[in-house]
């Protein structure tokens, strides 16, 4: 869940810096709990129990997508509404709809996790512009987002905040229906995304300073406030929640940055990072094939064979990710027109 052009320019930062090493570890932690997520939401679907992995979704969830939508705002693209559109929202949309189109192509052959193709595809793709299909909710969410920003970029920081933050404290606290799960997603996570945008500088500076032993303490506290939220009920669980998000978040920052210095496991997840676009738009099919020729490893606990699935999946669509340039599939994902050079990453 990369942003279109990351995988293909210098750096998603402005200027072409290099990038952080620890950002893109937090976001390919952040992918490979996605990943193994979906992948027990498939294996469900199939009537496999994953009763644990369901739990540490639901307690995870207070700040997995929040912390990736942070990473990415933090790199939120800048400038005057012209250069905006060719460099961030057209790459956005040319992805977003590509990849609509495909999965409505791939239905018949991969069903799990993609909803229906009850309509014709015109009609699916149109809709999908107001109610995103499935997984690909995180483009349209980024392309919404990146519009929200530059348009809010003259009003005053807290105001911004406060207005995008409570209809999230809605959501938290269940106090609000919206048409779809992405509707959802993406009221919960804009205050996130925007808060990265304005606080990059502090951001950065508190990470580089950071210890483990203040990390660890977060990260009890995140859990403590994420299994109080699980079970309260109205503005209570909306409170809880919101703390929940704002610590663990935090905790995923400053946690990440050793992460990113750990031998082996720290190149491993900035290399999912810096690839989160194309490993995260291939793992449906990806998960689906595994499971169709592993016979879903019906001998093990539903919540283990989800996480075993999960790592070749990951691994094969950071394969491919690294191959389809030069099998001339990088249109899959970024426009022909934007030019493909190597990121590197920097541990800092």
């Amino acid at each position: 869940m990369s942003e279109a052009r990351s995988a293909r320019t210098p750096s998603p930062e402005a200027g072409g810096k290099a990038r952080l090493a620890w950002v893109d570890a937090a976001k390919g932690s952040c992918i490979l709990l996605v990943l193994a997520f979906h992948a027990g939401v498939m294996l469900e679907g199939r009537g496999r129990s994953v009763d644990g992995l369901y739990t540490l979704q639901e307690t995870l969830g207070y700040a997995l997508m929040p912390l990736f939508f942070f990473c990415s705002g933090l790199w939120a693209a800048r400038g005057p509404w012209p250069a905006l559109i060719g460099k961030r929202l057209a790459p956005l949309l040319y992805v977003f709809l590509l990849w609509t189109t495909l999965r409505w192509i791939l239905h018949p052959w991969v069903s799990d996790l993609l909803g229906s193709r009850s309509e014709p595809l015109w009609t699916h793709v149109l809709q999908a512009l107001i109610f995103p299909p499935g997984e690909l909710w995180f483009l349209w969410a980024l392309a919404v987002f990146t519009m929200l920003l530059k348009a809010a970029e003259r009003l005053p920081t807290g105001l911004v905040t406060a207005v995008a933050a409570i209809p999230a404290f809605l959501v938290l606290s269940r106090a609000i229906t919206l048409p779809s799960l992405a509707h959802y997603h993406a009221v919960e996570n804009f205050v996130v995304f925007y808060l990265a945008a304005q606080l990059r500088p502090r951001v950065l500076a508190h990470v580089a300073g950071a210890r483990l032993g203040g990390t660890f303490a977060l990260g009890a506290g995140f859990f403590i406030l994420a299994g109080l939220a699980l079970v309260s009920t109205g503005f209570v669980k909306g409170a809880l929640g919101s703390a929940a998000t704002a610590v663990g978040v935090l905790a995923g920052l400053r946690l990440a940055r050793p992460l990113a210095g750990a031998p082996l496991l720290g190149p491993v997840l900035a290399l999912l990072g810096r690839l989160s676009l194309p490993v995260y738009l291939t793992h449906v099919i990806l998960l689906a094939l595994l499971m169709n020729l592993t016979g879903e490893l019906s001998g093990l606990a539903g919540t283990l064979a989800a996480i075993l699935l999960t790592v070749p999946a990951a691994a094969g669509g950071v394969l491919f990710g690294l191959l389809a340039p030069h099998l001339g599939l990088g249109v899959l994902f970024a426009p022909p027109f934007i030019t493909l050079t190597p990121a590197p990453a920097v541990a800092r």
